[in-house]
């Protein structure tokens, strides 16, 4: 399951597999993410390739912020409850 992804657009994700397996997640007809999850619960990946996998969020949130910060300077950074939301797997600042 995707958990987060860049709202920049840039190819950063957080997944959350269901499966310790191979797993493929595809975006449109020219992105497909694939990755093994090695029995961890959080994949971070940045175009296609896998940087990070986890069992903890906060790492897994740190990576994802690290590769955000790599593309662009203005990122949300660490999801907080209640000063953000998660719409469509991008995080907002709820107003």
């Amino acid at each position: 399951m995707l958990i987060r992804k860049c709202a920049k657009g840039h190819k950063v994700y957080i997944f959350s597999p269901f499966t310790d397996d191979e797993v493929s997640y595809k975006f449109s007809d020219d992105e497909t993410v694939s990755f093994d999850a090695q029995n961890k619960q959080y994949i971070v990946t940045s175009d296609g390739a896998v940087v990070k996998r986890s069992n903890s969020w906060i790492t897994a949130q740190s990576s994802y912020d690290a590769e955000c910060k790599k593309h662009h300077s203005d990122t949300i950074g660490k999801l907080k409850i209640g000063k953000h939301s998660l719409i469509d797997g991008v995080a907002t600042e709820i107003k």
